[in-house]
């Protein structure tokens, strides 16, 4: 029975890997970030993704055949799917760069209580969009359908199984990139842990697993807004009463067709708490540790300690330049800019054109005070599996000073197409008033580059592979 069964995971590996990569490949080629929310909904009407129905399909042949083979351990205890982060000052590198000064545990907000530490900025920079907050204020979890927690740290942070059980899919799949969901049983009731927006997966599906087992990294690939500097977990908790992973908005008719715009109303926050559930109350209610903790908790580090380390910015020098921490408020249509085809607009030049006339007062003063500019080779065309380096500039218009800190509202790169790959998307930490960014050609053909600040598009450029 072993040999068939490893037969049989050996051949839906491999059949998923070239279906699914065939199928978000043929519906992520030219569609608009909006579009391929739409394409989700439309899947998930009733299954949740194409290879997550094979899944299902093959795990059913294959119990009938060889009997069950996928018997899950009665978990009695969970961990939590990271164990260290990065200092925010320090998250513009991979986690392989980090020294020692940068990294921390992660910070435990014990017993759910948001509002003990939402004033705490070492817990709000690293849990960046809570359950049930959206895009412009992440720890308000009554107003937004943030289906999951978003957790930033640096490319390359590993992530770990929350508890023993089996890899239910592994790949990529539309909005979340590459994805990894695992089928666990907890005080005798199914769950399934989802981790979205990896660098890197280290598993497969049909896999085994034990708690605290490495399964990837932390990235940024599919569509992502959470995170500072872009790079987090998107993590999720799945009650499994449906066998499998239910993706919310498809079960709504209130859903738009754009994810964000969903999240950013509020809307289908009733299917939001019918197929998941916050998943730090879930691991918290569980007495959840780190991964690697073999002693109690520890005492977060106090607030002054979460920036400067590096000894570059002393914490208060830092602090000091921090834009203001108070969200402004939403838009009355808060969807975000997204592009509509290739070739809008000349390609730009040299600078940068900035016009703020759909910024609110918040983002127009920011502009009224730095300059904001893309530096780097942005007019020519760059060669396919080739990677072109661009900085963000930011400076003050008075002073020339550098702007150290995280910006009120993030600047955010949306591509047209997967023609290039950008990174990081989205921009909140800038230190020394610069930010490198990787842009990698991957097919032929133009893509169209809306820069927005927020939810409001703010420049443009067009890119183009060869």
């Amino acid at each position: 029975m072993t040999a068939k069964w490893q037969k049989y995971e050996e051949f839906n590996s491999n059949l998923l890997k070239k279906l699914g990569t065939r199928i978000v490949k043929k519906h992520h080629k030219g569609k608009r970030v909006d579009k391929l929310f739409s394409f989700s909904n439309k899947v998930n009407q009733n299954l949740i993704y194409l290879g997550e129905i094979l899944v299902v399909g093959l795990f059913s042949f294959s119990t009938l055949i060889f009997g069950n083979g996928t018997s899950l351990a009665n978990n009695t205890s969970l961990v939590y799917p990271v164990d260290e982060v990065s200092k925010v000052e320090c998250r513009i590198k991979h986690w392989s760069e980090l020294d020692a000064d940068c990294k921390m545990k992660l910070p435990i907000i014990e017993g759910a209580n948001f509002a003990k530490y939402g004033a705490d900025p070492l817990y709000t920079n690293t849990y960046t969009v809570l359950f049930g907050g959206n895009y412009m204020s992440g720890w308000d979890m009554e107003n937004g359908s943030h289906y999951g927690v978003d957790l930033a740290s640096s490319k390359g942070t590993p992530l770990y199984a929350i508890a023993d059980g089996k890899v239910f899919f592994a790949g990529q799949q539309a909005g979340y990139g590459n994805v990894v969901k695992i089928q666990f049983i907890y005080k005798g009731k199914m769950y399934f842990s989802t981790y979205g927006h990896m660098d890197q997966i280290l598993v497969q599906t049909g896999q085994p697993l034990m708690k605290g087992q490495k399964i990837g990294m932390i990235g940024n690939s599919g569509t992502t807004m959470g995170g500072l500097g872009g790079n987090h977990v998107h993590f999720e908790i799945n009650k499994g009463d449906f066998g499998r992973p239910i993706y919310p908005f498809g079960q709504c008719s209130e859903a738009k067709k754009s994810g964000i715009e969903t999240i950013n109303n509020g809307l289908c926050r009733e299917q939001m708490f019918k197929y998941g559930q916050d998943p730090i109350a879930f691991l918290e209610d569980a007495k959840a540790k780190r991964p690697f903790d073999d002693h109690p908790r520890e005492v977060p580090l106090p607030d002054n300690k979460t920036y400067g380390s590096t000894g570059v910015d002393t914490g208060s020098t830092l602090e000091h330049n921090v834009a203001p921490t108070v969200p402004s408020p939403a838009p009355s249509s808060p969807v975000i800019s997204v592009p509509v085809q290739a070739n809008q607009e000349k390609p730009q030049t040299s600078k940068l054109i900035i016009d703020t006339s759909a910024l609110d007062n918040n983002g127009k003063a920011f502009f009224d005070e730095w300059s904001v500019d893309l530096t780097g080779d942005i007019a020519s065309p760059i060669k396919k599996n080739q990677t072109r380096i661009l900085t963000l500039t930011i400076k003050n218009k008075k002073t020339g000073q550098p702007f150290n800190g995280i910006l009120q509202q993030p600047i955010i790169l949306v591509a047209s197409s997967t023609n290039v790959t950008i990174d990081p998307v989205a921009i909140s930490l800038v230190k020394d008033g610069q930010v490198e960014i990787k842009v990698q050609g991957n097919q032929v053909g133009d893509t169209y580059t809306a820069i927005n600040l927020g939810l409001n598009k703010v420049a443009s450029l067009n890119l183009s592979v060869f």
